[in-house]
Formats: C-alpha cells, sequence, structure tokens
C-alpha cells in the first residue's frame, strides 16, 4: 500500500526556466505537517527547462507534453495523475 497523500501540487510550465528553482524551492523549504507530491506538466518549453527539472526529477514527477496544450488543459492532465485528497493548482 502506498503511503497516503494529502495534498498534490500541481505546477503548468512553458519556458519557465528561471522561475521553477526559486518556486520549487520555496515549496521544499516550508515546514509543512501534511504530506504532498508536486507534479509539473512542462508544455513543450523551448528554454532549458528540462535541465532545470531533471535536476528535481527525484523529488517532483514530471510529465513533458510533447505539445503546448495551455495551462486549462495542462492542468486536467496533472490533475489525473494527482494521489492527493486535495489538489492545489
Amino acid at each position: 500500500m502506498s503511503p497516503k497523500i494529502d495534498i498534490s501540487i500541481i505546477i503548468v510550465n512553458y519556458n519557465g526556466a528561471s522561475y521553477l528553482p526559486e518556486c520549487l524551492d520555496s515549496i521544499f523549504n516550508h515546514q509543512c505537517d501534511s504530506s504532498y507530491e508536486i507534479i509539473v506538466i512542462d508544455n513543450q518549453s523551448k528554454d532549458n527547462s528540462k535541465s532545470v527539472l531533471d535536476a528535481y526529477k527525484d523529488r517532483i514527477n514530471i510529465i513533458y507534453h510533447d505539445t503546448n496544450v495551455g495551462f486549462a488543459m495542462g492542468n486536467n492532465i496533472a490533475f489525473k495523475q494527482a494521489k492527493g485528497k486535495f489538489v492545489f493548482m
């Protein structure tokens, strides 16, 4: 049986490599009594987002989408993989 997850945090990314480290580090550095997972969906970024996300691959779930499906559809795709009781988008 897998551990119960309280919160699924979904981040939709498109060319946000310069923002990803600060965003992800702020989550990891925050004290939280709830269990959580982080799901990042990358909408076919053209910058170095992939290399930034790869540095976090052991701590986050990454979905590399082969097209830019936009913010709403990106959330829907990640939501289908979320295991948390609550979802934060």
